[in-house]
C-alpha cells in the first residue's frame, strides 16, 4: 500500500516537470528564508546573555527633548552623573563607567614598538569589572584600575604586545597611548577575552582615574551636566527584583 502511494506521487511529479520544479524551488526558497531569519534573530538575541545577574544590569541612556516635541535617545550620559548616581538613586549595588577612545595610537615602550591605532581601548573604573566580571590571569580585580595611569589588557593583546611573556611577568610593563595627550600607563592586570557574542569589544582598559584635570575632563566631554557624549557610558547593577519604573 505504501509503495503504491509513492508510485502515484512520483507519477504526478513527473507528469508535469516544469510545475514540479517551480513548486520544489518555491518550497526550498521558503524553507531557506525561514532558516535565515531564524538564525539572524537568534544571533541578534545571543549577545551579552552570559553575564551573571544580567537581569539586574542596566545601561543609563539620555533622552534629549527638543522644541516641537521631538526627542532623541543617546547611549551616553553627562560625565558628572557617574560620580553621584549611586548616592542619589536608591537600589544601586554597583556602577561602572566607560569613556571610549577612538583611533588611539598604541606604543609599547619595550623596544619602542608602535602597535598601530586601536578602536578597542576605553577608560574604565573598577566598578565595570564588578558588573561584568572576567577571569583574571594576573592582577587584582579590586585594585588594578584604582590608581591613575594603570591599564588592564586582554590575553589576546598580551600576546600581541608582549609575545611569549606570561601574564604575571608582564605586570609593571609600560604601554603608551597617544590620544589628545600622551598617556603612559603601567600594566596592572590581564583578563581573558570573551569567547561569547558580546558588544563589549574592548581589549584595553585604562583606569578612569587617569582623567584628573579639568582640562582633561573638558576634552573628553565629562565636565558639564549639559554635555552628552555617546563615548561616556554608565552601567549600573541594581538590587534583585527592583523595578525599572522605580529606577526611572
Amino acid at each position: 500500500m505504501l509503495k503504491n502511494y509513492f508510485t502515484i506521487a512520483w507519477r504526478n511529479l513527473t507528469r508535469n516537470r516544469l510545475r514540479t520544479a517551480i513548486h520544489i524551488l518555491g518550497l526550498s526558497l521558503g524553507i531557506s528564508i525561514c532558516f535565515l531569519i531564524f538564525n539572524v534573530v537568534w544571533h541578534a538575541n545571543s549577545f551579552d546573555r552570559f553575564h551573571p545577574d544580567r537581569d539586574q544590569i542596566f545601561r543609563i541612556n539620555t533622552l534629549t527633548e527638543y522644541t516641537g516635541g521631538a526627542s532623541y535617545p543617546n547611549s551616553g550620559t553627562p560625565g558628572p552623573l557617574g560620580e553621584v548616581i549611586d548616592a542619589e538613586v536608591s537600589g544601586i549595588i554597583a556602577k561602572g563607567r566607560l569613556n571610549i577612545l577612538y583611533q588611539t595610537l598604541v606604543v609599547v615602550s619595550e623596544g619602542n614598538r608602535v602597535m598601530g591605532r586601536s578602536d578597542k581601548s576605553t577608560f574604565a573604573d573598577p566598578g565595570f569589572f564588578q558588573i561584568f566580571p572576567r577571569k583574571w590571569l594576573a592582577g587584582n580585580p579590586n585594585s588594578a584600575l584604582l590608581k591613575p595611569n594603570s591599564v588592564v589588557i586582554t590575553e589576546s593583546n598580551l600576546e600581541r604586545y608582549f609575545p611569549g611573556v606570561e601574564p604575571i611577568d608582564a605586570l609593571g610593563k609600560e604601554i603608551i597611548w597617544i590620544d589628545r595627550d600622551t598617556i603612559r600607563t603601567q600594566l596592572t592586570g590581564v583578563v581573558e577575552d570573551y569567547t561569547e557574542n558580546t558588544d563589549f569589544i574592548f581589549k584595553n582598559f585604562i583606569s578612569y582615574a587617569t582623567i584628573q584635570t579639568e582640562e582633561q575632563k573638558e576634552w573628553y566631554g565629562l565636565h558639564s551636566w549639559g554635555n552628552v557624549n555617546s563615548s561616556s557610558q554608565l552601567f549600573i547593577k541594581a538590587e534583585p527584583l527592583i523595578s525599572i519604573e522605580k529606577l526611572d
